[in-house]
C-alpha cells in the first residue's frame, strides 16, 4: 500500500510539472502571437514587424489622414493626406534607383505657375532649373529666355521643321541653320 501510494504522488508531481509547463508555454504563446487580428484605439508600438499578407495603416476610418512615424521624436513620418489624395513626408526624400512617372513629375513651388501640362510623364519645375551637368533632348525645346555661356550642337540631317526659330547643326556643311517659317536660313 505504501508503494501504489509513493509511485502515485510521483505520477501526481511529474503530472502536475508536466501540466505547468504546458500552461506557461501557452501564456507565454498567447503573449507574444498575434491571431488574426489585433485593434487598439491608443498606440502601437513595435521593434519590429513582418506579415506575408497585406499590412493596413489606418483602414478604420476611410476618409482621413494617416502618419506612419519613424523614430521616438514623431517628427520624421510618412503622411497620407486624404485631401487632396497624396503622400506627404516630413523630411527629404532620396530614391535609390531609378523613378519614374505615368503622368508627370512637378518640382517646387516658387516662382510663378504657368504654362502647366502635365501629361504622358513631363517634368514641370516652377521657379528655377539648376544643370550643372548635361541636357539632351531630341525633340524641340519651348523657352523665352535661355541664359548659357556654351552651347554645343551635334551635327544632324535636315530635320523636319515643327515651329519657326527651330535650329540644328547641319551634318554636311556644320553650319547653323534655323527655321524662319518657310524655309531653312543658314545663320553662320
Amino acid at each position: 500500500m505504501k508503494k501504489i501510494l509513493k509511485t502515485h504522488q510521483l505520477l501526481s508531481s511529474i503530472l502536475g510539472i508536466m501540466l505547468s509547463v504546458f500552461l506557461v508555454s501557452v501564456a507565454v504563446y498567447a503573449a507574444t502571437t498575434i491571431g488574426t487580428s489585433i485593434e487598439t484605439a491608443g498606440t502601437v508600438t513595435m521593434e519590429s514587424a513582418s506579415t506575408t499578407n497585406d499590412f493596413w495603416l489606418g483602414n478604420v476610418i476611410a476618409d482621413d489622414d494617416d502618419y506612419l512615424y519613424f523614430d521616438a521624436s514623431s517628427s520624421e513620418y510618412i503622411m497620407w493626406d486624404d485631401n487632396p489624395g497624396e503622400f506627404d513626408l516630413s523630411d527629404d526624400l532620396t530614391v535609390v534607383g531609378v523613378t519614374s512617372s505615368t503622368f508627370g513629375f512637378w518640382a517646387g513651388d516658387g516662382g510663378t505657375l504657368n504654362n502647366v501640362d502635365m501629361t504622358g510623364g513631363d517634368l514641370y519645375v516652377q521657379d528655377d532649373i539648376e544643370v550643372d551637368g548635361e541636357i539632351f533632348s531630341t525633340g524641340s525645346t519651348t523657352a523665352s529666355i535661355i541664359n548659357m555661356t556654351s552651347i554645343k550642337f551635334t551635327p544632324a540631317a535636315t530635320p523636319t521643321p515643327t515651329v519657326t526659330g527651330e535650329c540644328f547643326m547641319d551634318s554636311t556643311d556644320y553650319q547653323l541653320n534655323c527655321w524662319n517659317g518657310s524655309a531653312w536660313q543658314y545663320l553662320w
